[in-house]
């Protein structure tokens, strides 16, 4: 089994992937020799690789002519440049020459180098990937045992520690929240985020959403409302994405009404599609901040300001990605309302 470098070694070495690293192969692109440029991005020694594939060093890129260079290359025994390869590292571009012994194609070596903005682009692309299943499945076990243990599932318990696990519970679904907005905002997840725009009855998914934020407004004594004008508004999105704006818009609005207050939530049909209004009795925001709060990591003032920043930039996202809109207006209460305009069916 070949030597691994220490976790605490190979964070170090990111921070020389700038300087370039040395290969060789042969002609079939069996790696011969690699320097040991090579341990920061793959954290293993260049020995575990002689024999193997170039490819087991990440995957080759096509070029312009719908094929890797260096296999065009290989083909014409010529010389290429800018080979992409995609590296845990980031992404790497290799440049290379052919090695010809007695007149026929042996290999070919060169350089690699760390390709500026794509390397860290690529690297943070991975890593949301690997948090996505890193971070979620101990969050939704701390969540199970929190609820369970505050439901007496495996027998009671003191008061005090009920209430405990309530607050771990919360706590790790604060967390949940965060990461999936994290998530939402990557540039791999919204390539990947396929929208199902098919014809609904919004009414069905406003009440969904108005009943998963229900307790939450009871337990801060605010009367969360909902008025249509029509029992049934067809409308053409993604339902589940819908779903998540209207969570969304309704929880801040609860977030930031005072004890006792009111949210209303309310829908009508106009020349510009159906329009969706959640309205609240909170501090409203100032002129000059309405578009600021759309912005990634945005936060509300005060004291109540909880989360990543980022529900809103992501809904208005959304919402436009559904030729759609999400916007902001004075309520009529003095508090904030945001409209949410959909495509009628």
């Amino acid at each position: 089994m070949s030597p691994r470098i220490d976790s605490r070694d190979r964070v170090r070495d990111f921070a020389r992937t700038g300087a370039d690293w040395t290969w060789r192969v042969d002609a079939d692109l069996r790696i011969v020799d690699l320097s040991d440029g090579v341990v920061a991005m793959v954290g293993e020694m260049p020995a575990a690789f002689v024999g193997q594939p170039l490819g087991m060093l990440g995957r080759l890129r096509d070029g312009p002519g719908g094929e890797p260079p260096i296999v065009r290359a290989r083909r014409e025994g010529a010389a290429f440049r800018g080979q992409l390869i995609e590296t845990v590292a980031g992404l790497q571009a290799l440049d290379g020459a052919p090695i010809v012994a007695n007149g026929a194609l042996v290999g070919f070596r060169g350089f690699g180098r760390a390709v500026e903005g794509a390397a860290s682009e690529l690297t943070s692309e991975r890593f949301v990937a690997a948090m996505s299943h890193e971070l979620r499945t101990p969050l939704t076990a701390i969540i199970g045992f929190a609820e369970a243990m505050a439901l007496g599932t495996h027998g009671p318990l003191q008061p005090h520690y009920e209430d405990y696990a309530r607050d771990i519970a919360s706590a790790g679904r604060h967390l949940m929240s965060m990461l999936e907005d994290l998530l939402d905002l990557s540039p791999a997840a919204a390539d990947a985020a396929r929208l199902d725009r098919v014809a609904f009855d919004l009414a069905e998914v406003l009440e969904q959403a108005r009943t998963m934020v229900d307790l939450r407004a009871a337990a801060r004594r605010i009367s969360l409302d909902s008025a249509l004008r029509r029992p049934q508004l067809a409308v053409v999105a993604d339902r589940r994405r819908v779903l998540q704006i209207l969570v969304n818009l309704l929880t801040n609005a609860v977030k930031f009404t005072p004890e006792g207050g009111r949210v209303r939530l309310g829908v009508d049909e106009g020349p510009g599609g159906v329009r969706v209004t959640v309205d609240d009795t909170g501090p409203g925001v100032a002129d000059a901040d309405r578009e600021r709060i759309f912005g990634k990591f945005a936060r509300g003032d005060g004291v109540e300001a909880e989360g990543s920043g980022l529900g809103l930039h992501i809904s208005r996202d959304l919402a436009r990605r559904m030729n759609g809109d999400l916007s902001l207006e004075a309520a009529p209460t003095g508090g904030a309302r945001f409209v949410l305009t959909l495509p009628a069916a």
